[in-house]
């Protein structure tokens, strides 16, 4: 719920109804993280994109997309 690990959830119910402070900085790490996912995320999309558009740019030789996962595609 909200971005939290089952976990996160079972401490946030662990807190007073009051402690909004550790509540918040549970929230802020959590989001933190999700960022960071976030980042690595668009970065294998990026290089995805890229292998595709490669893939459909020619009709003969090697797959880009192929040839990423296995070098010896590339000879």
């Amino acid at each position: 719920m909200a971005g939290f690990t089952l976990d996160e959830i079972s401490t946030l119910l662990d807190l007073e109804t009051s402690d909004r402070s550790a509540a918040q900085a549970l929230a802020n790490s959590r989001i933190a993280a999700l960022d960071e996912k976030i980042a690595t995320l668009q970065t294998m999309r990026g290089a995805l994109v890229r292998l595709a558009e490669a893939c459909a740019a020619e009709d003969t030789g090697p797959c880009p997309i192929i040839a990423a996962f296995n070098p010896a595609a590339h000879t």
